[in-house]
């Protein structure tokens, strides 16, 4: 019998063989190459590190915060489980690595609705950077509204705004999960029966949370992006990439969309095309695009390396099976 979890994994590496390919093929990658080459390495490190801090550690930090009892997982864990989980992003499907967050999460001794909990923070967290950045965007003089793409951008901004502040009242208001609770109450389905259950447990921690300390946990994630940008504007800045950080924060939050999409292998190819694309929007070339994707493509596989090691390390690594 067919294994479509490895059909589906054998899918994505060749379109992202694909797409890297057809890169190549259409622009002067020796040229990308020779701009990585004459960084100045102080830029690389310092992007590196903005990149790791805040895309690992503040986040790590966000993610034991968002525990009702934050006191039972040390910062120091969570960690490992983001390296971790850089390390399976490049070599297995994302849906996948985000099942096997969860697992790590209970093995580090959270629960199972708090893992859930904390994931569905995390991604309203992503919604709320996307809107500010739609936000400076519109309130931008220099940004450019040519062929109807200011109104594209208002329009995904409103959307994204109400999507979040909608979320943020069902989860956080009594009246919002008194509907929840509701949801799938009265099927004879079993699974809708089990998603039901799972929602009441994700309430049931909702509640515990505290109102005031979730400013802290949306805080901590704003930061944790804010720093990755900061590191794109700085590899920007060593490529003589002349962008202001509002539009390097566009183009980040563009591409971690489409990264999103289950198409490729830790977002590899789909990443290059969409910096190669939108940088063009604004003047860049494409050869610098490629290079500041390359650049994101080298933290990815160092940290993925740390995450491979703490795989070997912990003798209690989950088995990679698709």
């Amino acid at each position: 019998m067919v294994n479509r979890g490895k059909l589906v994994w054998y899918a994505q590496i060749i379109f992202s063989l694909l797409l890297l390919i057809i890169l190549i093929y259409k622009i002067d990658y020796k040229e990308s190459l020779h701009l990585i080459m004459f960084m100045p390495f102080e830029f690389f490190i310092m992007a590196f590190i903005l990149n790791s801090f805040g895309g690992l550690f503040v986040s790590a930090y966000q993610y034991q915060q968002t525990l009702v009892d934050h006191s039972r997982c040390k910062v120091s864990s969570f960690v490992k489980v983001n390296f971790i989980i850089r390390y399976y992003l490049l070599v297995i499907p994302a849906a996948v690595a985000i099942g096997l967050r969860w697992l790590h999460f209970k093995k580090i001794g959270v629960s199972g609705s708090q893992a859930i909990y904390i994931m569905l923070v995390n991604k309203l967290v992503q919604l709320l950077v996307l809107t500010l950045v739609l936000i400076s965007i519109l309130l931008s003089p220099s940004f450019f509204y040519e062929e109807g793409l200011g109104n594209m951008i208002y329009i995904f901004s409103v959307a994204s705004f109400a999507g979040v502040l909608l979320i943020f009242l069902m989860i956080f208001s009594d009246k919002g999960r008194d509907k929840i609770k509701n949801i799938g109450s009265g099927s004879k389905s079993k699974y809708i029966k089990k998603i039901h259950i799972k929602l009441q447990n994700i309430l049931i921690v909702a509640e515990k949370f505290e109102r005031k300390k979730f400013i802290v946990v949306v805080s901590l994630g704003v930061l944790s992006h804010f720093l990755i940008i900061v590191s794109q504007y700085l590899i920007c800045l060593s490529l003589n990439v002349s962008l202001n950080i509002i539009e390097i924060a566009f183009a980040r939050s563009f591409v971690a969309l489409l990264m999103l999409m289950p198409i490729s292998i830790g977002g590899i190819g789909v990443r290059e095309v969409g910096f190669v694309g939108v940088l063009t929007l604004f003047g860049v070339d494409s050869e610098a695009g490629l290079a500041l994707a390359l650049v994101l493509l080298i933290f990815q596989l160092i940290n993925g390396g740390i995450g491979f090691f703490f795989t070997i390390y912990d003798g209690q690594a989950y088995k990679l099976e698709l």
